[in-house]
């Protein structure tokens, strides 16, 4: 899809993001009639240790649809979702383009832009077709799984006495070098493929944001 600009990109998107909002809640409405529906919850009761979620491309890009798109239906952990698929992404440099959609807060509209202008889906009927459809929707849905703190029991204490830890000094003439350069190698380019990733999620947020600063003013201009 060619890059969007002028002032009917705006009526356009506008238009596409209404009714991407509207079919999304008529799926999750059609869901929660369903046979054998079972709601997504978070417990608070209890600590919050994590969640999984589905890590294929699309499962991701569906997920933080929905949760842009209908916040209402995920309640109060929509944010933790947000949170773990940051991590995901970020620890395993995956998906910029998603990484850059999740730290989205400023609009919808930036949010479908940068769906049509960087991700695997480049048009409105890939979307829906890929993306959007019940069976993608359920699945995601279906694989969020919120993780806790187990409590376990307190172990008796043993009491004992002198030091436990016997024959287990290494001897002076196994000692290890103190200076490993391959592991420091190692490490430097792992920051560098890290910041070449946070650097990519940036120019995608800039790009998109100054593309809607620019529509905005050319609005008000005209």
């Amino acid at each position: 899809m060619e890059r969007l600009s002028s002032n009917s990109s705006f009526s356009f998107l506008s238009s596409e993001m209404k009714d991407i909002e509207s079919y999304i809640k008529q799926s999750l409405d059609r869901r929660s009639s369903g046979p054998g529906y079972s709601a997504v919850l978070l417990d608070t009761t209890k600590d919050y240790r994590g969640c999984l979620f589905g890590k294929k491309y699309y499962d991701i890009l569906c997920l933080l649809i929905l949760i842009t798109y209908q916040p209402d239906y995920f309640e109060e952990f929509g944010s933790y979702l947000i949170y773990e698929i940051l991590e995901y992404l970020g620890k395993n440099l995956l998906f910029p383009e998603l990484s850059a959609l999740a730290h989205n807060a400023k609009s919808k509209l930036i949010f479908l832009y940068i769906i049509l202008n960087y991700s695997k889906c480049n048009s409105l009927r890939r979307l829906y077709s890929t993306v959007l459809n019940d069976e993608r929707i359920n699945s995601v849905l279906c694989k969020i799984r919120f993780q806790y703190e187990s409590r376990r029991k307190a172990r008796r204490l043993i009491r004992h006495k002198g030091y436990r830890d016997h024959g287990t000094l290494r001897p002076t003439s196994r000692w290890m070098p103190t200076k490993d350069f391959s592991f420091d190698e190692e490490q430097n380019e792992i920051e560098r493929e890290r910041e070449i990733y946070q650097d990519t999620v940036r120019s995608i947020l800039t790009e998109s944001e100054d593309w809607y600063l620019k529509l905005r003013l050319e609005m008000k201009g005209g």
